[in-house]
């Protein structure tokens, strides 16, 4: 239900009955209840639902229908909102409201235009949310794609309801990976008397294969001075970072074409360098959480839920992954963050225990910390699946995807389906001009009401404001669907960022688009003998262009005037 003007009026009316049927004596309300407000399945059974009745019935010790008929004996009286109040078994209570209380909403529309659906239910948050973080050790992929739509949606979605966001890439160059990419490297830099064969061969086991190594050899070589090389071989530390500062500049550079633009950049080996990591551990040992045993120190993880305990301290000195990972948390919250946000692969399923563990041992409750989870993308060509084997170095990348699709059908179709679920993504649907492909559906209603409106001017009319047209001229069934669709999005906002969930904005799009695009087959808009109409069609149709080009923004997809 929306958190707009109707559910303003609505709520506002049903908080009214209840207190009404307390101050009778009608009804205890011990407990003040919460509303949640249901669009029936049924058009007949009216526009509104809510279970209040059901969920009060346990405190007030009575049948839930009694409660509802109660309830609903006080709502009657709001004629100018409700067209009629009806009770249904066990205890539901049915809102029908009243035909021209919906045209509301296009006021309301007009009004706020690029802000209709932004709410402050988060003012005042101040949060981190912690997005793409791929290893600096090769391009972006598919997958490191999916995640970073996601998790540039959910910045989005965040700041739309009021919350500062800080968008943050971490890097992870501490440890193993860096070294191995620097043997890597050096492994392709051309040595002399090797011959050529050198370049294509397969490299050892264990070290990162593929063209791209090759490539960044090269600019090595280049880069260092004469006196730098000693015999065709170079430090295997100079050579990894400048690996890892050449990758990372062009994993931000291809995000950047994504339409994703990060506030800060974190680097892990910071963490070491200003003794972050040993600090935390340290305090975390003052409350006897971390011990040692077995000549390693642990973390006592199974105190909060995890099945284990965690190592933090390896017996031979070197710190975990983990150890990192609660430095990294700790430097967060001291950051000022008071909510963390982290968006993963579906791979990191299993670490979501331990990390929630860790929260509660620094002191932070749960739900200052949450983990959305991004499965796999599978590319699909011809109906058939795209091979990405990453164990040869052979991956399709995101630079490749964007540059065969676009940026925007790439976004749009990363966003088509729940995070948490896996997604195949084809090519060639993506990039069809019609109206199967849902990103070109949505964006072309956009672009159809610019036409539309670009028409109207030919033909003598501008779109006006809702004060200067009659909405009541507004009568078919089509019509109010729009309104009441409508209606919807500032709820579908609020839901989406409090469930972390883009991908409601991309299913509703596309349900509105699908009301759009069948009222203008349906019905001719633009009547040279009904100017009246043609007008208070037109407000209806800049309504359904603004909270089009809105949903689409929180997305990261643009909203073309032409198509």
């Amino acid at each position: 239900m929306s958190e707009g003007i109707i559910s303003t009026a609505v709520t506002s009316a049903l908080h009214e009955a209840l207190r009404k049927a307390q101050t009778d004596g009608q009804l205890r309300l011990a407990v003040w209840p919460s509303l949640v407000f249901d669009i029936p399945k049924r058009a007949e059974w009216g526009d509104l639902s809510t279970t209040v009745a059901m969920g009060l019935a346990k405190g007030e010790k009575r049948p839930p229908r009694e409660i509802a008929d109660v309830i609903a004996s006080h709502l009657q009286w709001k004629t100018d909102l409700f067209d009629h109040v009806d009770v249904v078994p066990p205890g539901y209570i049915n809102l029908t409201i009243k035909r021209d209380q919906w045209f509301r909403v296009l006021t309301e529309i007009e009004q706020q235009g690029t802000a209709y659906g932004d709410s402050t239910v988060r003012a005042g948050q101040k949060v981190l949310i912690e997005f793409v973080s791929a290893n600096p050790t090769g391009p972006l992929h598919v997958g490191h794609g999916r995640g970073a739509a996601v998790g540039d949606a959910l910045a989005h979605l965040l700041t739309r309801t009021g919350a500062d966001v800080t968008r943050e890439y971490y890097v992870n160059d501490v440890g193993t990976q860096v070294e191995t990419l620097g043997k890597s490297v050096l492994m392709r830099v051309p040595q002399e008397g090797l011959g050529v064969e050198l370049k294509d061969a397969p490299l050892p086991e264990g070290l990162y294969q593929g063209q791209y190594i090759s490539e960044i050899a090269t600019a090595f070589v280049e880069s260092q001075p004469l006196p730098a090389m000693k015999n065709g071989e170079a430090d295997v530390a100079e050579a990894g970072r400048f690996a890892k500062d050449l990758l990372l500049r062009e994993i931000l550079a291809d995000l950047h074409q994504f339409n994703v633009r990060f506030d800060a950049v974190f680097e892990e080996h910071t963490l070491y360098d200003n003794g972050v990591v040993p600090d935390a551990l340290d305090a975390l040992r003052a409350k006897e959480y971390v011990y040692t045993s077995e000549e390693a120190d642990w973390l006592a993880t199974s105190r909060w839920g995890d099945d284990k305990d965690r190592v933090v301290k390896r017996a031979n000195g070197q710190y975990t992954y983990f150890a990192s990972d609660i430095a990294y948390h700790v430097h967060k919250f001291n950051r000022g963050f008071q909510q963390l946000i982290n968006v993963w692969g579906a791979d990191h399923h299993g670490y979501v225990p331990r990390m929630k563990a860790m929260i509660h041992a620094l002191g932070y409750s749960e739900n200052s910390f949450q983990v959305s989870l991004v499965q796999l993308v599978s590319l699909v060509r011809s109906g058939k699946p795209v091979a990405m084997s990453t164990r040869a170095g052979e991956f399709v990348t995101l630079r490749e995807v964007m540059d065969e699709v676009g940026v925007d059908a790439a976004r749009f179709f990363f966003l088509m389906r729940r995070s948490d679920t896996p997604l195949d993504f084809d090519l060639d649907l993506a990039q069809r001009k019609s109206n199967d492909n849902p990103v070109f559906y949505v964006q072309y209603a956009h672009a159809r009401i610019t036409s539309l409106f670009k028409m109207a001017q030919e033909q003598g009319m501008n779109v006006p404001s809702v004060s200067e047209v009659d909405l009541t001229l507004l009568g078919f069934p089509e019509e109010l669907a729009l309104v009441k669709k409508l209606a919807e999005y500032p709820e579908l906002i609020s839901e989406s960022a409090r469930c972390l969930e883009p991908h409601r904005v991309a299913y509703y799009l596309q349900d509105l688009a699908g009301l759009l695009h069948s009222y203008y087959y349906k019905h001719r808009i633009l009547q040279v003998n009904a100017s009246a109409l043609t007008l208070a069609r037109l407000v209806l149709m800049g309504a359904v262009q603004t909270v089009v080009r809105n949903g689409l923004t929180v997305l990261g997809v643009s909203a073309p005037e032409t198509m």
